[in-house]
């Protein structure tokens, strides 16, 4: 065999393998191949077209057609035949049922138009893939989406029942317990100093229990996404202006150093939320240090962000544990002879309620030194000279507030 025979038939068996190779590359995607002769008005199909369409070989080509038509499924007839009139190259989908009833998902395509050496047109190439696994799997996530949104509204129905019949019994008893209390304030009572400290125990208990209870269902709220806070712009001065007037002086005698450092901070926040965060952090700061202190609260501007700093004098935390902080159901101090109550959940919701408004919370603490817990939150750039109806004041609600600190603050015993 002379060099150039040697040549053409390497060539031919490369060309050999490599159409083997397509071959096999088609059947495992399930993609087939049809020609249309648009002079002779011919169809040509690849071997894997007729698996597709489940059709038998021996049908005629001119045949191919009406056999197509058998196995289209009946609600897609319509899209069929007008897009092959239309020849669009754009991808379409239909369904087809095989011979044991089961439906295939299809997608077709058309190619350019081939022209021959006249300019005529000559024939026109396109593909059919099979996509039911793809087709199956999209329908899937819309029905687990479907089904993930029905959950939710179950949930947001269960959060509301849940919040409503957990809290209404204990707010009853905290009624029950404070009219008892105007009552005995109302008559003479030779016992009055006993039935004051069982009731004074009572109270505290319900509110503990109240407290747990709103933490609770916090925390299921959060992990089930139902959490939204109310986002509006605040003056951030404000709100903390109002916690800090409150009376913390019966708490192991301690006060609140309250240092801004601005006038008028403005933030993207919701204000109850903010509250919930501020006052966890004080009464963790009064739980954990000693009697007579004085609790700092700072307020600085740090580049875009506000930083807001609560610092305490208390026992301070090791650096292997700071990291522990603010994981959930776990406190630095586990033995049974703790100074402090609480379940452990609290720095959790505070760090998950920061993050939902769009902060950050980071700890700095030394054994025996104090600890200090720095929240960042963005500042807004407010522009004086434009009427925004969204700026919000804090009201001055006294009794609202108060019925916070009194749940908040339901761990340190008095």
């Amino acid at each position: 065999m002379d060099g150039d025979g040697e040549m053409k038939e390497n060539l031919y068996n490369h060309l050999i393998g490599n159409e083997e190779i397509i071959r096999e590359a088609m059947s495992i995607a399930r993609i087939g191949i049809w020609k249309w002769d648009l002079k002779y008005h011919a169809v040509s199909w690849s071997d894997e077209m007729y698996d597709i369409f489940e059709i038998d070989k021996r049908f005629s080509k001119e045949k191919l057609n009406q056999e197509i038509m058998k196995v289209i499924h009946p609600d897609d007839i319509d899209i069929f035949d007008n897009v092959k009139q239309i020849m669009t190259k754009t991808p379409f989908e239909y369904r087809i049922i095989h011979s044991d009833k089961s439906i295939h998902y299809i997608q077709s395509k058309a190619g350019n138009i081939i022209f021959d050496d006249h300019g005529e047109p000559s024939f026109l190439v396109g593909t059919v893939q099979e996509i039911t696994e793809q087709k199956e799997a999209q329908l899937a996530l819309i029905a687990a989406k479907e089904y993930a949104e029905e959950e939710n509204a179950s949930k947001s129905h269960f959060f509301a029942t849940m919040s409503h019949e957990f809290r209404t019994p204990i707010n009853v008893l905290l009624s029950s317990v404070q009219l008892f209390e105007q009552y005995l304030s109302d008559v003479e009572c030779p016992n009055y100093d006993k039935i004051k400290k069982h009731l004074k125990s009572m109270k505290q208990s319900s509110l503990r229990l109240l407290r747990l209870v709103n933490n609770l269902i916090d925390i299921s709220k959060i992990d089930t996404g139902y959490y939204s806070p109310d986002i509006k712009t605040y003056n951030m001065v404000s709100i903390l202006e109002k916690i800090v007037v409150q009376d913390f002086a019966k708490y192991k005698n301690m006060s609140i150093a309250f240092q801004p450092r601005l006038k008028e901070a403005l933030v993207r926040c919701d204000a109850d939320m903010m509250e919930r965060i501020m006052l966890n952090l004080i009464s963790n700061a009064i739980k954990f240090s000693d009697k007579d202190c004085a609790i700092k609260i700072r307020l600085y501007p740090y580049k875009d962000s506000l930083m807001i700093a609560v610092k305490d004098n208390g026992i301070g935390i090791e650096k292997d544990k700071m990291e522990l902080v603010f994981q959930r159901y776990h406190q630095v101090q586990t033995t049974l002879t703790r100074k402090s109550e609480g379940s452990g959940i609290g720095l959790a919701i505070t760090k998950s309620l920061t993050e939902l408004m769009g902060g950050t919370i980071m700890v700095k603490s030394r054994p025996g030194k104090g600890s200090e817990f720095i929240i960042k939150m963005p500042l807004v750039i407010h522009d004086r000279s434009r009427n925004d109806t969204e700026l919000k004041e804090i009201v001055n609600d006294h009794q609202n507030i108060v019925l916070k600190m009194n749940v908040e603050f339901s761990d340190i015993y008095l």
